[in-house]
């Protein structure tokens, strides 16, 4: 009975959230705005993809900067530029 009230209480909370969105869909399409915004994610997606193809390649180029590599005892080398972390016993 009181997993049966509290589905219904979360039912009723969420109804003015999802008016206020349906409302706003129909607002932001009849505007250039929806426009605007699926263009503005198309071009996101595009450089999402040319991102991950240069860190693809960067990885086939120097497995050795692989986060699988981060916590080995290598003191010659240090990509990130900062001071080695010390691991206390």
């Amino acid at each position: 009975m009181a997993t049966a009230l509290v589905m219904f209480i979360i039912s009723l909370s969420t109804i003015p959230a999802l008016f206020s969105l349906g409302f706003f869909t129909q607002l932001l399409s009849k505007s250039s705005f929806r426009k605007v915004m699926m263009n503005l994610a198309s071009i996101i997606v595009i450089l999402f993809g040319i991102y991950t193809i240069y860190r693809g390649y960067d990885f086939i180029e120097n497995p050795e900067k692989s986060a699988l590599n981060c916590c080995q005892e290598s003191k010659d080398v240090n990509y990130s530029g900062l001071a080695p972390f010390e691991v206390l016993e």
